[in-house]
């Protein structure tokens, strides 16, 4: 529940792994595309969402790397991913 902006200086200045966010409304396409656009390249955006179902494009849009369709995806994208770490 943060701002756009706050979410963006958040991830310059700490560099996460990945940015993990929940989308439910059809109307925060531009934020979301800022989020896409300023976040560093190294951090891995994954999210899920309502709004993934009812646009499919948005994830190419807004440089979502991972679109979980629910949370057993989302678990199963960050163990996947944990293992392939090691």
């Amino acid at each position: 529940m943060q701002k756009p902006k706050v979410i963006v200086a958040r991830c310059q200045t700490d560099v996460p792994d990945f940015l993990g966010l929940t989308v439910l409304q059809l109307d925060t396409d531009d934020d979301l595309e800022f989020v896409g656009r300023s976040i560093p390249e190294t951090t891995c955006q994954i999210a899920g969402g309502a709004a993934f179902r009812l646009d499919p494009e948005l994830d190419v849009r807004c440089r979502v790397d991972y679109v979980a369709k629910n949370v057993a995806h989302f678990i199963h994208f960050i163990l996947d991913w944990s293992i392939k770490d090691r």
